[in-house]
């Protein structure tokens, strides 16, 4: 009694100093929470203390409760309200008991008042006893935490009835009651989860400890930050054996080329895609957003199921899907600016005219002519070039200038909700990207194209009855609004090059000038009109997974997918007016448009392609030991498409862009049609005992239309198996270093039907000149064979064979995937080279050809932590190369050693070895003559490689390395240091060539054409400047050293750093205390920021410089998920 009255007299006091208690506000937005949970943040957002008796309250009880800045009391009225539980508030504490038992007092209660003490403790090894330094201790549910000292010591002050949670690197994390101890010693277990955690595999998923197969799966959370708007560009260097070839960076149309493991076939290399379980859906235009995890199939085993499409690899992409318990709504913002990573920098027009005189004076020479004192432009003219006195007549024009912006704008914004209950899982996603291209009207600073994209994602999952029958839909949605010019991207860089600097780009007075050489880009990106494409995507999938009852392990799943698709796109042409100026009146002689009045072009185009599956799997486990597995599959696929287009040309207006106000007379129209489909039939076996010696056999069925019907189907089999070594008893000694070693092989086939369709048959053609009528014959209209049919075409196949290794060191802190691989096509299908032309007809193609394909993959993971530093470094590195076996050469060129494509790579360059450049005229005079024109001095010298005196084709030999890398590779560092990360992902490649050519080698190629650039001022031969980088110049371009030779093979290695970035995270200061903020991060991030490579004047990896170039960009982020 002498309590409660020392505690009612503490509580008044405290009820007058502290008035504010009970007008305190809190925030909520709890779903499915028990009432001891909301007790527990209740107390955590507040000063307020509760006190009940155990009995007296439904700690259970689940809730839903919102409140935004709302009073305690009312909260409490809400939670309370229709139960046997009341509520008294005294000062900073809160009585809780029952309604019939009104008369509870302080002495009847059990104050559950939390008290701070002092927990000490040690940290060790479970296996070793060995003191762990650096472990986390943390207060759950709060930011209050300690790590241990070197000799695994700790001490922290908490709640005497708190929760720590114990981690560290390597080791199973722990959740330990303080139940008011003062002294709590941890003893951690290794961590198993690396061999726990589960991958994506072809129609399933497996434990990653158990798998035979190769395959790599990259995080998702490396590229989040990224700013390319197609996700298959993020991939390059991310996981062994891909390699992604940038085909430049232009907004809405970047299609990098994927390769896995490199290319065994001149048909195609790419992988098969697979979105969520379906077949052939594109990954390009998905957002990282709505990806949960990608896999890397590469090898036999891993492909097999897929058959004759995953001869290429195959790559695994599993969208987000809602958890139980676990609601949130998150929100991902990026935005910045993109500018080109490198262009060859032109010249000013005064070193272009100049230097066009030196070209123009070598040529005159080599002709015997007297070529003047000056060449083409006088003294004068050079003059009003260099000082720029005269604009109109003698322009200084920078085509890159006057063509690209400074920089492309860019932003992405991301909004996802995901969550649910036992019953229930929800994921929706929403995807904004919106992209301006580099280049438009400079006036303004205006894009002349753009890219927007829209997507939206619901995926649902349903438990109808419980662990027997589930339902799943996935519904995803998108728009692709592309606005762009008539002409192509290569076609305005080709002639943002092609044209000299000391043509008119644009008058001072606004004016478009005309070119010396084809198109002005200027007029083509401002003035030319407009294309406006619109893509619409809808991909729908429905699973129904039923287990049966009373047979344990059995399932039963069916799959019907349906996508359908549409596009429009409008082309505009207009008439541009292109002035010529007159230098001697100094006035515009008149304009001239580039076409006859405005051309309108319209089409419309659908798609729709449905897949089917019956899948039955059984997993059994039998007597512990044993577990045996089994999968059974049928597929069907059909896919539809046609197109209709119509257009109308020489309108004489440009105000109504519609075809309805076209000419009559001057109109067209077409449309097409196509059909195919697939079916196959699938089956697995796998067998491991205790999870330390494994096998699995997979094979597949596919019928293809594109056979005859003898030879339509294809088997393809596989088989693989795996030992984990550091499972052995002899190997248990080693275990506290050697956590993980599993050796794996496997061997199987797959195929491909990459060819047109109907080989098998003969083809017939449309004519007109046909003749028909005996004596009296007419012309008419007829038909004709155009192709002869092979009824023997069959499958392309490849036999893979797979060895490799898997470890695991030091607690998981150092893991290792090492594979070895070999890989042969044969029965290539190509089209036929030893049959004569003068046949007169088109011979199909035939299994003809045979490459082989080899090479390594390597993947080393380390990662630890020191104090609050927490570290990881991850490299990885491929080397593949291919060769030919036979590609039915002619024999002719078969049978010469230097000129056989056998033996050598596909895609080998051939060309002349030079020697180096001619120093005199007498030096070329005494040399091999060339088939092909008589050197000079500054002329390139080739090797006479047959010895016969004479430089000619039968001189050109191997030269160097192909465009695609042998070597890539990839080293991504990540550090987390209290709240801040800071990451940098560097990707390259080796062993791989480029040829400059075009205007980057041989300036003035087409006379006045072609533009100079910076790089051959000073680095062209002349007398005086013998060691020059490249020849003389020559006006129209030496026909001598404008062959392929190794003087212009370049080393196209390169190290790119490819990302960085540097976040905060303000959840762990502003936001601490937030129950609403689950996570608030701000990030900076560039890509494509620095880049080494012998290759000094274009981007190493575009590797051209008449594309859209690839893009350095710098990114601002932010993520919030609450």
């Amino acid at each position: 009694m002498k309590l409660t009255i020392l505690l009612l007299i503490i509580n008044f006091f405290g009820i007058q100093a502290n008035p504010s208690y009970s007008q305190k506000n809190v925030t909520l937005d709890l779903d499915g929470v028990k009432i001891s949970r909301l007790i527990g943040i209740l107390e955590h957002q507040t000063d307020f203390l509760f006190a009940y008796k155990i009995n007296d309250v439904n700690l259970d009880r689940k809730v839903q409760i919102k409140a935004y800045k709302e009073n305690i009391h009312t909260v409490l009225e809400r939670v309370f309200r229709n139960t046997e539980t009341t509520f008294r508030i005294f000062g900073n504490q809160i009585f809780l008991s029952r309604k019939e038992n009104p008369s509870l007092t302080m002495d009847d209660v059990p104050i559950n008042i939390q008290q701070s003490i002092t927990v000490t403790g040690t940290v060790t090894e479970a296996d070793t006893g060995l003191p762990i330094p650096g472990a986390n201790i943390l207060e759950k549910g709060t930011y209050n935490g300690v790590m241990t000292d070197f000799d695994g010591n700790y001490s922290i002050e908490v709640p005497n009835n708190a929760f720590l949670e114990i981690s560290f690197i390597g080791f199973t994390s722990q959740q330990v009651k303080v139940d008011n101890r003062n002294k709590i010693d941890i003893v951690m277990e290794t961590e198993t989860a690396a061999l726990d955690e589960v991958i994506v595999v072809g129609y399933g998923v497996q434990k990653k400890q158990t798998m035979t197969a190769a395959a790599s799966v990259m995080k998702m959370d490396d590229i989040k930050s990224s700013s390319s708007t197609n996700i298959t560009s993020t991939l390059g260097g991310r996981v062994s054996g891909v390699l992604i070839q940038q085909q430049g960076g232009e907004a809405g149309y970047e299609n990098p080329k994927i390769m896995i493991r490199g290319s065994s076939s001149p048909n195609s290399s790419d992988p098969l895609i697979v979105v969520d379980g379906i077949v052939g859906r594109s990954m390009g235009q998905l957002t990282s957003d709505e990806i949960e995890s990608m896999t890397i199939l590469k090898d036999a085993s891993a492909v097999a199921p897929y058959g004759a499409r995953g001869a290429n690899g195959v790559i695994l992409i599993k969208t987000k899907r809602g958890k139980a318990g676990s609601n949130q709504v998150s929100y991902n913002f990026k935005g910045g600016f993109g500018e080109p990573t490198r262009l060859p920098k032109i010249a000013s027009s005064y070193d272009h005219a100049r230097y066009m005189n030196d070209a123009w004076r070598n040529k005159e020479m080599d002709l015997g002519n007297e070529p003047g004192q000056y060449g083409i432009y006088s003294q004068e003219e050079l003059q009003k070039f260099k000082d720029g006195s005269d604009p109109y007549g003698f322009p200084n024009t920078n085509w890159q200038k006057e063509v690209l912006l400074p920089r492309a704008w860019q932003e992405q914004h991301g909004l996802n909700a995901s969550g649910g209950n036992e019953k229930v899982q929800y994921f929706l996603g929403l995807g904004y990207s919106n992209q301006d291209a580099l280049y438009g009207d400079v006036r303004t600073n205006t894009p002349s194209t753009g890219f927007k994209r829209y997507n939206v994602r619901a995926n649902i999952d349903a438990n109808l009855v419980d662990n027997l029958l589930k339902l799943s839909g996935n519904i995803a949605l998108r728009q692709e609004d592309r606005n762009t010019i008539p002409s192509s991207t290569n076609f305005i860089f080709h002639n943002m090059y092609r044209n000299p600097q000391t043509d008119p780009g644009r008058f001072p007075d606004g004016k478009l000038g005309k070119v010396s050489l084809g198109h002005n880009p200027i007029g083509l990106i401002t003035e030319g009109g407009y294309v406006n494409n619109k893509k619409t995507s809808i991909n729908t999938n429905f699973i129904v997974d039923l287990s049966i009852p009373n047979v344990e392990g059995l399932n039963v799943k069916g799959v019907f997918a349906f996508d359908k698709g549409f596009s429009y796109q409008k082309k505009w042409e207009t008439p541009i007016n292109y002035y010529i100026w007159n230098k001697t009146l100094e006035q515009y002689d008149g304009s001239s448009p580039n076409r006859e009045g405005s051309d309108l072009t319209e089409s419309f185009g659908n798609s729709q392609s449905y897949s089917a599956e019956l899948q039955v799997n059984y997993n059994k486990r039998i007597a512990e030991d044993h577990h045996i597995g089994a999968l059974f599959l049928y597929t069907a696929s059909e896919d539809k498409s046609n197109n209709f287009w119509a257009a109308r040309y020489k309108y004489l207006f440009s105000t109504i862009p519609q075809l309805f106000a076209g000419p009559e007379k001057d109109k067209d129209n077409s449309g097409s049609a196509t059909e195919s489909g697939k079916i196959g039939t699938v089956f697995r076996l796998t067998y491991n005992y205790k999870e330390k010696y494994m096998v699995e056999t997979n094979g597949r069925i596919d019928g293809s239309e594109k056979f005859p019907k003898n030879r339509r189907y294809g088997f393809f089999p596989s088989v693989s198996v795996a030992w984990r070594l550091s499972s052995e008893p002899f190997m248990q000694s080693i275990d506290n270093v050697l956590n993980n070693l599993k050796l794996r092989s496997s061997w199987g086939l797959a195929g491909a039907d990459n060819i047109g369709r109907f080989s098998y048959m003969s083809a017939y053609g449309v004519g007109n000149n046909a003749v028909f009528g005996g004596q009296t014959p007419n012309i008419a209209m007829g038909y004709t064979e155009t192709r002869f049919a092979d009824p023997n075409i069959t499958w392309e196949t490849s036999e893979m064979f797979n060895v490799g290794i898997d470890a695991a060191l030091f607690r998981n802190k150092l893991t290792l995937e090492a594979d070895y691989f070999y890989k042969v096509t044969r029965d290539i299908l190509l089209a036929r080279t030893d049959i004569p032309n003068i046949l007169g007809y088109k011979v199909p193609a035939a299994n003809v050809g045979v490459v082989d394909n080899r090479g390594i993959d390597l993947n080393i993971t380390h990662r630890n932590n020191f104090a609050d530093l927490n570290y990881s470094i991850a490299g990885n590195l491929t080397w593949a190369r291919n060769k030919i076996i036979d590609l039915l050469e002619p024999e002719g060129q078969k049978n010469n050693p230097r000129q056989r494509r056998t033996g050598h790579p596909m895609g080998q360059y051939f060309g002349y070895q030079a020697i180096g450049l001619y120093k005199t005229n007498e030096e070329a005079d005494n040399t091999p003559q060339m088939q092909f024109g008589q050197a000079k001095a500054g002329d390139i010298r080739y090797k006479d490689q047959n010895g016969d005196g004479i430089i000619n084709a039968e001189d050109r030999v191997a030269i160097g390395r192909t465009d695609y890398p042998e070597l890539i590779f990839g080293l991504n560092l990540q550090g987390e240091y209290k709240g801040f990360d800071l990451g940098l992902f560097f990707q390259g490649a080796g062993m791989t060539n480029l040829i400059y050519n075009g205007f980057l080698a041989q300036p003035y190629l087409e006379g006045r054409g072609g533009t100079l650039f910076d790089h051959h001022i000073g680095n062209s031969w002349t007398p005086e400047n013998l060691s020059a980088e490249f020849p003389r110049l020559y006006y129209g371009g030496s026909p001598i050293n404008r062959e392929i030779s190794t003087f212009w093979l370049r080393d196209a290695s390169y190290l790119r750093l490819k990302n960085i970035e540097l976040g905060y995270d303000f959840k762990t200061t502003a936001f601490a205390q937030s129950n609403l903020i689950k996570g608030f991060r701000i990030y900076a991030a560039a890509q494509n920021l620095a880049t080494w490579s012998a290759v000094k004047y274009l981007d190493p990896e575009v590797r051209s410089n008449t594309i859209y170039p690839q893009m350095k960009t710098f990114t601002l982020g932010v993520n919030v998920t609450f």
